[in-house]
């Protein structure tokens, strides 16, 4: 678009101070990205106007940033009528028929456009892509010739080289080649250098596997509507995903800490203007600021807008801020990353970072062979903290069950259960990398950067939730081959990795467990999670079943946000011995029946009504998903 993107503006009065028009409305909605709202506003100027011939140009170039490029072209003969002495509107008016596969017409308006503006080194560029995708190969290169030598100079000019450049290198010419070819267009007049120009000519024009820019590669489809789908597609696809990670993660309670925030963007499209809003929690003292930047902080807890200009895929940038916690604790910090998309629409979007706030005195413990990092989480069982083995880079996690060594019984059985969860190797299974006793209980395990599935209750929909399930039913199905069940399935014990699959982790830990009067209600609890065998013998022992009921009580939470039963510790023994859970669908309606049947089945009270094994679960959860919409497990 930057062949007709630049054009005089009719500018509004001072005298008295009126009222902004239509036109210069619909200006500042289309600097501002916002082309539906521009398109209205010119349409209105019109109305006022039908005369005016900027306005025209205008509305034809909102229509084609709407993608209605028949509509544009018409719109640009509508102005052309009343002034053809513009170049900007006869290059708009290529612009459009070059978007719907007319490179004839792109060719017949370039030109009318540089009879008024022959110097353009832009339009001749284009002019040349135009007469490309028409064969004309000849032709094309001596328009790139043209644009080379109207300033040979310019920023401009080296990057037509570059396309010139990389074009023949994709039609089978190498780096040599390309240069000797290079030094023709611009003006050479040796002859060798002419005769490779000429075999240069000789390549297949229409070569498959050229690539122009992404909107000139879309212009050859025959079909605006396919276009239009293309480029609708281009742009779900082509969207940033921004990451931000600190580099420290453990902080004294009221001190300054000097932190560097790395921004990565791990999506498919670069994002701009890209800010941070960190939470009252924090207090962001001072920033450090470099050439990216173009305004300073000037508040505690905001880094002003346009931290980052530009963050492209793959890239990362890193910032300097100074953090001051006022709240000690483990907790999550919520920071608020505010970017805008190629496409010019705005996004706000959380980045939770686990911290932990210590006191002054606190020490982080210390393991042989492993670097401890940060502390991401303590309770009355364990503390978890996120470390480095050796000079491996990546992170794991540490969990360290507070079990002193002196009390070598429940330290053996500890090391038994760790030692079964260790042999587990399976996709959706939190793989154990090494435990030991010395100095202290310790399990070093995979590092799931997702979370618990605790963090994301409430949040799931359906097909999500059954996904979960399925992963979750695979996991299940491999262990009870191998003889080994799990017995707390719970939101705290699923995680997530980067790629948000669940995985299943601390298997058999039941000598780290609380004791059932110190959890016997909340959705946190595992006695809410408990099947009628683990709260009474009169159901007989546990078993593989066992987990197929726990996670159909983890099904039923995800699909309607509530347990099946709760209450205090006694009440809830006895709904779990005696009374039937009501149909997930009479709690939440976007529950069907086909979910009641797998849930209910789950959660029969008698084991032999259960499913039998996980894979029969799963092949129902599948089944189920096909009319969701969810994917099929691992």
């Amino acid at each position: 678009m930057g062949l007709f993107k630049k054009r005089d503006q009719e500018s509004v009065s001072e005298v008295g101070a009126p009222e902004i028009g239509w036109f210069d409305k619909g200006v500042a909605a289309r600097n501002e990205r916002k082309y539906e709202e521009a398109l209205d506003c010119f349409a209105k100027a019109l109305e006022e106007d039908s005369r005016n011939a900027n306005a025209w140009y205008r509305y034809a170039e909102a229509l084609a940033l709407c993608q209605r490029y028949e509509e544009s072209i018409d719109s640009c003969d509508r102005a052309l009528e009343i002034d053809p002495s513009p170049a900007a509107t006869w290059f708009l008016k290529g612009f459009a028929h070059q978007m719907l596969g007319q490179f004839a017409g792109a060719l017949q308006s370039c030109d009318k456009g540089l009879e008024i503006t022959p110097e353009n080194q832009v339009a001749w560029c284009t002019r040349g892509e135009y007469l490309y995708a028409l064969g004309m190969l000849e032709e094309a290169m001596e328009s790139f010739s043209t644009a080379l030598k109207i300033a040979p100079d310019s920023d401009y000019a080296g990057r037509v080289k570059e396309k010139i450049r990389k074009w023949l290198q994709r039609e089978g010419r190498n780096d040599a080649w390309a240069t000797k070819i290079l030094a023709f267009l611009e003006g050479s007049e040796k002859h060798e250098e002419k005769e490779d120009y000429q075999e240069a000519l000789e390549m297949n024009p229409r070569s498959e596997d050229r690539s122009f820019k992404k909107d000139f590669a879309l212009a050859h489809l025959e079909k605006p509507e396919q276009l239009k789908a293309e480029y609708e597609k281009a742009r779900a696809e082509r969207q940033p995903l921004i990451r931000l990670e600190l580099s420290e993660k453990e902080f004294q309670f009221g001190k300054e800490s000097w932190v560097e925030v790395t921004l990565f963007n791990d999506g498919t499209g670069p994002a701009r203007d890209i800010s941070m809003d960190f939470p009252p929690e924090v207090k962001v003292k001072h920033l450090d600021v470099d050439p990216d930047m173009v305004t300073r902080s000037q508040t505690d807890n905001t880094v002003d807008l346009q931290l980052i200009a530009k963050l492209d895929p793959g890239d990362q940038k890193v910032r300097t801020i100074s953090l001051m916690p006022v709240k000690a604790g483990d907790a999550p910090l919520e920071v608020q990353v505010s970017y805008t998309d190629q496409w010019g629409e705005s996004h706000r979007k959380p980045n939770t970072i686990w911290v932990n706030v210590f006191k002054a005195g606190e020490q982080k413990p210390r393991v042989p062979g492993y670097t401890v990092l940060w502390r991401l989480s303590s309770g009355d069982t364990a503390d978890i903290y996120a470390a480095k083995k050796g000079n491996d880079p990546a992170t794991i996690i540490m969990k360290m069950p507070r079990i002193s060594a002196e009390h070598t019984g429940v330290v053996a059985e500890f090391m038994s259960e760790v030692k079964l969860w260790s042999g587990l190797s399976h996709p959706n299974i939190v793989k154990v990398y090494q435990y030991g006793d010395d100095p202290f209980p310790f399990i070093a395990m995979e590092y799931m950067a997702g979370g618990p599935l605790k963090n994301r209750m409430g949040n799931l929909n359906i097909a999500e939730s059954l996904q979960i399930g399925m992963y979750l039913a695979d996991a299940l199905y491999y262990a009870g081959r191998l003889m080994v069940t799990h017995r707390d399935i719970n939101p705290n014990n699923v995680f997530f990795d980067k790629a948000g699959v669940a995985k299943l982790g601390n298997w058999r830990l039941k000598s780290v467990k609380p004791k059932a009067s110190e959890s016997a209600s909340g959705s946190g609890s595992s006695l809410a999670y408990s099947s009628p065998e683990q709260v009474s013998f009169d159901f007989g022992g546990t078993d593989s079943r066992t987990d197929i009921y726990q996670l159909g009580v983890l099904l039923y939470e995800m699909f309607t946000g509530k347990l099946p039963f709760q209450g205090d510790q006694e009440a809830l023994i006895e709904k779990v011995k005696a009374e039937p859970p009501r149909k997930p669908s009479d709690v939440s309606p976007e529950a069907g029946k086909h979910l009641d049947e797998v849930v209910l089945r789950c959660l029969a009270k008698k084991k032999e009504e259960r499913y039998q094994d996980a894979r029969a679960l799963k092949a129902d959860l599948e089944k189920v998903g096909e009319i969701y919409g969810a994917g099929h497990g691992s």
